[in-house]
């Protein structure tokens, strides 16, 4: 994975990790991206990796295909799905980054994609969802 500025200049690599990768996202104060990728053999999970390069992170894993992680306003959580093809029946989480505890979306069944509103507070926790 690499970074530059959008005229191609300062090119920094972020990492050589032997992983497929997908969807990275700044994190709101541009120091961190996540993603989600797999190294060969292993399920989709989700990945942190700092802005200046460095070894990425697994924050959250499990048996199943996880996808399309995007950052809370503040910064203090990610959500994500399941795979939209073979793994939306798992919903959407809420990952608290500082416990690396996870919470269903509730009613995220069969639902993919999630979103933080742009009326999102840390108490409203509305996070529309894509079926």
């Amino acid at each position: 994975m690499w970074r530059s500025k959008i005229d191609g200049t300062q090119k920094l690599q972020l990492f050589s990790h032997p992983c497929r990768r997908n969807l990275p996202r700044w994190s709101p104060d541009g120091k961190q991206l996540a993603f989600f990728g797999h190294p060969p053999g292993e399920p989709w999970q989700i990945y942190v990796v700092p802005a200046q390069g460095g070894t990425p992170e697994l924050v959250y894993s499990n048996a199943t295909n996880l996808a399309d992680p995007t950052w809370s306003p503040d910064g203090k959580s990610l959500a994500f799905g399941g795979n939209s093809l073979n793994n939306s029946r798992i919903g959407s989480l809420r990952l608290d980054l500082k416990t690396r505890t996870a919470a269903k979306v509730p009613g995220s069944d069969g639902l993919y994609s999630p979103r933080w509103s742009p009326e999102w507070t840390a108490t409203s926790r509305l996070i529309p969802l894509i079926r």
